[in-house]
């Protein structure tokens, strides 16, 4: 992937508001309606969400499948499914915000991981990413809207 075609898709800034509190309800709105039509496929939500174009979605999954196995996908799928339908004490939808940390330079001792902390308190969920290529630190649409 090139550092122009990058510029296509979402940073990491984008990818964290949306899974932030205020965006969850839509989030789960779009993974629903994913998975009545034909399923959830790992990136096809921010893909829908950042309403990205035919060409930004195919740059997106390319980038989404040179970095992530399918395992590593699986799992952080799977982090996304428990948070959008978390349920607090008494039963009651109540979606938790995910932070995405990417760690480039991993700990001694580990080479690549995911490391996921929930936080009752909140609730919320921290995923780490360690050791994967990181989404540029920009925002998609800052980048945009300085194109002339």
């Amino acid at each position: 992937m090139t550092l122009k075609t990058r510029k296509e898709i979402p940073g990491r800034i984008d990818i964290n508001n949306a899974f932030s509190a205020s965006n969850l309800a839509r989030l789960k709105d779009i993974y629903q309606d994913l998975v009545r039509h034909g399923g959830y496929h790992f990136g096809d939500l921010s893909a829908v969400f950042f309403n990205l174009t035919d060409n930004q979605k195919a740059i997106w999954k390319a980038e989404v499948n040179a970095n992530y196995s399918a395992d590593v996908q699986h799992e952080l799928g799977r982090v996304i499914h428990a948070a959008l339908f978390h349920k607090d004490a008494h039963g009651h939808d109540r979606p938790a915000p995910i932070k995405f940390n990417w760690i480039t330079k991993p700990p001694p001792g580990l080479k690549f991981g995911i490391r996921t902390t929930y936080d009752p308190s909140g609730p919320s969920y921290l995923i780490e990413i360690i050791g994967f290529a990181a989404p540029r630190g920009e925002s998609l649409f800052n980048s945009h809207s300085t194109k002339k």
